[in-house]
C-alpha cells in the first residue's frame, strides 16, 4: 500500500509539473488527464483506506478524501465544467475540501501521540490555502488556469506522497475507539 501511495504521489504530481510545461493549453484539451489524475488519487487513497484500516495506519478521513475526490473526477471526466470561470472554483472546493481532511487527520495523529502528525498539518493547511486562493487567484492576477491547475496537481501529488512516506512510522495497531 505505501508503494501505492507513492506511485500515486508521483503520477498526480506529475501531471502538475506537465500543467506547468503546457500553461498555454486550453482546459478542454487537458480535462481528461485532470480527470484520469484525480480518479486515480481517489481510487488510490481509498484501497489504501481499504487495506491498511485494520492495522491502524490510515484514518477514516483518507476514506472520505477518496470517496470526494472520486467524485471530483466523474464531475471532470463527464466534461461538467464548460464555463472557464467555474474550473478555478471547482478545483479550489476540491483543495479546501482534501485539505480539511488532512488537517483533521493530523489532529487525530496529534491526539494519538504521533511525532509527524506537523507534515498533515502542515501540507493540509497549505492546501486549504491554496485552494482558497483558486477562487480569486485566477481573477485577480494573470495566471492561466492550467498553471494554477498545476499547483493543485503539484500540491496534491506531495500530500500522497507524504502520506505514503509517513505510513511506516506507525506499525503498532491502533484500538478501534482511536478511529473517531
Amino acid at each position: 500500500m505505501k508503494q501505492i501511495s507513492i506511485i500515486s504521489g508521483i503520477l498526480v504530481a506529475f501531471t502538475g509539473i506537465w500543467c506547468f510545461a503546457r500553461s498555454g493549453e486550453p482546459f478542454i484539451n487537458m480535462a481528461f488527464l485532470f480527470g484520469a489524475a484525480m480518479m486515480l488519487s481517489g481510487i488510490s487513497n481509498i484501497f489504501t483506506w481499504m487495506v491498511k484500516r485494520r492495522s491502524g495506519q490510515v484514518s477514516g478521513y483518507l476514506l472520505a478524501e477518496g470517496i470526494m475526490t472520486l467524485i471530483y473526477s466523474i464531475v471532470v471526466l463527464a466534461n461538467r465544467l464548460i464555463v472557464d470561470a467555474v474550473i478555478p472554483v471547482f478545483f479550489g472546493m476540491w483543495m479546501v475540501s482534501t485539505g480539511m481532511m488532512r488537517i483533521m487527520a493530523a489532529f487525530r495523529w496529534n491526539r494519538l501521540g504521533d511525532p509527524h502528525w506537523r507534515w498533515f498539518f502542515g501540507f493540509g493547511l497549505t492546501t486549504v490555502l491554496v485552494g482558497c486562493s483558486a477562487f480569486t487567484t485566477a481573477i485577480v492576477t494573470n495566471v492561466s488556469t492550467i498553471s494554477l491547475l498545476g499547483i493543485c496537481f503539484l500540491l496534491q501529488g506531495i500530500n500522497m506522497l507524504v502520506i505514503g512516506v509517513h505510513m511506516k512510522h506507525r506499525p503498532e495497531p491502533l484500538s478501534t475507539a482511536d478511529e473517531r
